[in-house]
């Protein structure tokens, strides 16, 4: 990993994940452990790293993961910031 990750408006960042972001996953049952290990889920698919669409375990039993159809639509910044800056 590169160490080209920009530190926005002076917050500090922590896992290449900035503090901010990490504190909009209120609801985060889980501890955060995808930023420890992998994540429990694995996006399939994102439509303008907008809405992003995850499968396994973690999809199921999480709060920020919500049934749209036959998919699971991934509601949590620190998940959508993981992708957007790493494609894990």
């Amino acid at each position: 990993m590169s160490d080209e990750t920009e530190k926005p408006r002076g917050k500090s960042c922590r896992a290449e994940i900035c503090e901010e972001i990490r504190e909009e996953a209120t609801r985060c049952r889980k501890g955060k452990i995808c930023l420890e290990s992998e994540a429990d889920c694995r996006v399939v698919d994102s439509i303008a790293d907008k809405v992003f669409f995850v499968e396994g375990e973690g999809g199921r039993s999480c709060c920020y993961c919500l049934s749209f159809g036959h998919s699971i639509y991934c509601n949590c910044p620190v998940r959508q910031e993981l992708y957007r800056k790493y494609r894990v």
